[in-house]
């Protein structure tokens, strides 16, 4: 039986694989987000990934591991979790898989890091959060957003776009030949090539990735009017609920969700201070990866 630890990364088409393949497919054995059962696992599989062995437990988890696997029959198995690379026990949860999947093989879909950064504030950044409740997703801008990140660097998403450092971990556990790597780019501008690698790695047929991801895009980013009303709500009738003081309220509610999420993308501008800064944050394990895996990173512009 065929075993795949899919480690993201981040805003690469986690949710979308998850959700219409991974979770779908009666050739597959999914386990991870969306997954059957998933509210049962959720805290045990959250920890794997996110607590220091002072809170993990092996023994609950590997139980979770050991009855998906032996269930699969001769469907291949896939864990899956895009938190992986912000881990903040990366080593923990690497060896932790080693030690509960050691035969596995590892997927890793990687994407221009200038673009994820972007990608990542519009959705997540620019709503503050692990913070108390009264100042819960305040609006956050662009620039006091990177800010933060590169004051703390190990603590912010920029660690996780550490592709080759990240890699360096599961090829000393799992060795370089199990590590597939694939560009988020090619799903965008070369989707018959993304398809016909992923359904390699996975022993599936082309037609059932195909058929997956037609027309298929979770969590995509956040409109300008939802980024708008963010900023709008930050500094008006925050902690107010709008929906209890308007008529009709569910009606209005649901009608006014509707309208934000429709609309154009929010378009987030790197200037040049910030870009630079990204290209040198990123460019040397760029090149490494590009240099140990055989891999055109100049194809889609990364940072080198």
């Amino acid at each position: 039986m065929k075993k795949i630890i899919h480690i993201g990364a981040n805003k690469a088409a986690s949710t979308t694989l998850q959700r219409h393949l991974f979770n779908k497919s009666e050739y597959l054995s999914y386990l991870g987000e969306d997954c059957v059962d998933y509210l049962k696992y959720k805290d045990r599989l959250d920890s794997l990934v996110s607590d220091d062995d002072f809170h993990f437990s092996f023994n609950e988890t590997n139980k979770i591991f050991k009855y998906q696997i032996e269930n699969s029959q001769n469907r291949t198995f896939i864990f899956s979790n895009e938190d992986i690379l912000t881990s903040r026990v990366p080593t923990q949860c690497a060896t932790r898989l080693h030690k509960l999947i050691p035969d596995a093989k590892i997927l890793i879909i990687i994407r221009n890091q200038l673009d994820a950064i972007v990608s990542w504030y519009a959705n997540h950044g620019a709503y503050l959060k692990q913070v108390p409740r009264n100042y819960w997703r305040r609006y956050v801008s662009f620039d006091d957003w990177l800010e933060y990140c590169f004051s703390y660097p190990k603590y912010s998403p920029l660690e996780s776009y550490l592709y080759h450092k990240h890699l360096s971990l599961y090829r000393d556990l799992f060795g370089k030949e199990n590590i597939h790597l694939l560009f988020f780019e090619d799903l965008i501008y070369k989707k018959k090539t993304f398809i016909e690698s992923l359904r390699n790695i996975l022993d599936v047929k082309y037609s059932i990735v195909d058929d997956a991801l037609v027309n298929k895009h979770e969590r995509p980013r956040n409109t300008i009017r939802q980024h708008r009303y963010n900023q709008f709500r930050s500094n008006y009738f925050y902690n107010t609920s709008l929906a209890k003081i308007i008529p009709f309220s569910k009606y209005t509610k649901n009608m006014w969700s509707r309208y934000l999420s429709s609309g154009d993308k929010v378009k987030v501008i790197l200037n040049e201070r910030w870009e630079n800064m990204l290209v040198d944050y990123f460019a040397e394990d760029n090149n490494q990866l590009s240099l140990e895996y055989s891999i055109d990173i100049n194809r889609y512009n990364y940072p080198n």
